[in-house]
């Protein structure tokens, strides 16, 4: 593995399975963004948003999970996502020894597999809670296609192209979330936001199998999916508060 400092506050990683990019602030301590499904790092604001409203003191580390051309999002598998992830931490570890993890939606269910705990501790936002469905649903998106490599192109509501394989779905859906966020709790202090809002996710009374987890808290803020302003602000400042604990 190879990080390389680019121009400003950019950095590249070579995982041995790709290139990771993004943007980094030193500091103590350090956050790292794990976003969600098919979106670039910067989409929908929220992390933007979250990384402008940190104390000057916090770093952060905000990257691409997946291949970014343009406006076409190319998505890597859970597996490498999680090898990313690794990635960044250590990278992260070189500035701090104090390291939490904001990620949302498909983004949480990455730290949650990251096995060993890495960070002192995460808030994570909007999880799924059952079984992928994801095939099926964006196989009947408005506009999806699957093109001659068999891949399902996804137009998102932001502009961007998703393009998913199948054997992403494979393993999406031989992932049980609420386990693995359970697994994660007893080895890593967890903070799981549900957005009393929710827009996107099914089965959200799944969120209950997460009450009285040991290393598990369960919160409810007013919000959607993407906690869309004028929610975000409260979301922002429940999120620098636990980190402030």
């Amino acid at each position: 593995m190879g990080t390389q400092l680019l121009t400003g506050k950019m950095f590249s990683i070579d995982t041995g399975l790709g290139t990771i990019q993004g943007e980094i602030r030193s500091g103590s301590p350090m956050i790292i963004f794990s976003h969600g499904f098919g979106v670039k790092r910067d989409s929908r604001g929220l992390f933007t948003d979250i990384a402008s409203s940190l104390p000057d003191k916090f770093g952060y580390a905000l990257f691409d999970f997946n291949v970014v051309d343009g406006d076409n999002v190319y998505l890597r598998s859970y597996s490498e996502q999680v090898i990313a992830l690794k990635s960044v931490i250590a990278m992260a570890r070189e500035i701090s020894l104090n390291i939490y993890i904001v990620g949302h939606s498909m983004g949480a269910i990455t730290v949650a597999l990251l096995g060993d705990p890495l960070v002192s501790g995460a808030v994570l936002l909007a999880p799924p809670v059952s079984k992928s469905s994801g095939r099926t649903y964006f196989t009947q998106y408005p506009g999806a296609y699957r093109d001659e490599q068999d891949i399902l192109v996804i137009p998102r509501k932001d502009g961007t192209i998703t393009h998913v394989s199948d054997k992403f779905w494979d393993e999406a859906e031989s992932i049980d979330p609420v386990s693995a966020l359970q697994n994660y709790g007893k080895k890593c202090q967890l903070t799981v936001v549900r957005a009393i809002d929710e827009d996107v996710l099914r089965h959200t009374e799944n969120y209950t199998l997460l009450s009285n987890n040991q290393g598990i808290d369960l919160l409810e803020l007013p919000g959607n999916h993407n906690f869309d302003p004028p929610q975000r602000q409260g979301l922002i400042s429940t999120i620098i508060d636990i980190l402030f604990k």
